[in-house]
């Protein structure tokens, strides 16, 4: 009896009954029998009254006990007791089990949900892309004594219709602002170990620029949300190998890849940096008090240069 005890009492919750609603009623017979030989003499009736495992985790303890036919007291008391947590293991499961499925069934909806809005996100931007690579057309603004870099710039009709840039939350000012370049690149963390660690992030990008003061700057994002700003004043652009370069400013470092490696991407990537670097050093340095600022316009020369910060 006392074995008999320290069986049922330490059934685990955690793991699966050893009877389920499938089990067969010779099933059941062997289990009851394993766990106490003398319960064999209910066989006959546990086979008479069709006694499978759906029948025994569900039916009440009582109505086992009567259709039975068990007199014992002291089988009686056993029986319920084995019986009862049973019926306890077998709820708790299917209860983690529904949890499990529930979670499963929503992890796998968000992830659905992100994978659309990614490639969403990913086929404006390449949309962009392919319209700010173009020739710019008789309405985009330039400013004749400064004029921008010849990137192919947007102006303000095509920015308002495209998309995905009115949705992306940069804090800093940008309604002047004009958006040169938009592409993902991979940001190059590098290793206490030296070289640049596996597996980096793949995050958007947007090089921007004030048509007046010839203010840059690099914005990141991930996903809709801004991560962190450079401002290209001092800026130095270095070109790399398998698709890879460098902005260096003197508060920091980003080293970015483009997506497959593409050497030509790269390379637009490097001119259009360069350019624009180049045509904010050249408005600071005409400026003799050496401050840019222009009506409604945030000076980034300091504050877009904050460390990068990644979510994960």
């Amino acid at each position: 009896h006392t074995h008999t005890q320290t069986q049922t009492d330490g059934m685990d919750t955690r793991k699966p009954p050893e009877i389920s609603p499938e089990s067969s009623v010779d099933d059941v017979v062997a289990w009851l029998v394993g766990l106490k030989a003398d319960f064999g003499r209910y066989e006959e009736a546990l086979k008479r009254e069709d006694i499978h495992g759906r029948a025994i985790l569900e039916s009440p303890v009582e109505d086992l006990l009567e259709v039975l036919d068990i007199k014992s007291v002291g089988h009686r008391h056993l029986f319920k007791k084995i019986i009862t947590a049973l019926q306890e293991q077998y709820v708790e499961h299917a209860a983690k089990r529904k949890e499990e499925a529930e979670q499963a069934s929503v992890l796998q909806k968000q992830q659905e949900e992100q994978a659309a809005k990614s490639e969403k996100d990913k086929a404006a931007l390449e949309q962009m892309a392919a319209s700010t690579s173009s020739s710019p057309g008789p309405g985009s603004r330039r400013n004749s004594q400064a004029p921008l870099a010849d990137l192919g710039v947007m102006d303000d009709d095509d920015m308002l219709s495209n998309p995905v840039l009115p949705k992306l939350e940069s804090p800093f000012e940008s309604h002047d602002w004009t958006c040169l370049r938009a592409g993902y690149l991979r940001y190059m963390k590098t290793s206490a170990l030296g070289g640049f660690q596996k597996n980096p992030k793949v995050l958007l990008y947007l090089l921007k620029q004030h048509p007046i003061s010839m203010k840059a700057r690099l914005e990141c994002y991930q996903g809709m949300k801004f991560q962190s700003g450079l401002s290209l004043r001092h800026a130095s652009i270095i070109p790399g190998t398998n698709g890879t370069l460098t902005v260096t400013t003197p508060e920091q470092s980003w080293h970015l890849q483009v997506e497959n490696n593409d050497a030509r991407k790269a390379s637009q990537w490097v001119l259009a940096l360069q350019q624009t670097a180049t045509a904010f050093a050249d408005a600071y340095t005409r400026n003799s008090r050496g401050s840019i600022k222009s009506k409604g316009s945030k000076d980034d020369v300091t504050a877009t240069v904050t460390p990068l910060e990644f979510h994960e």
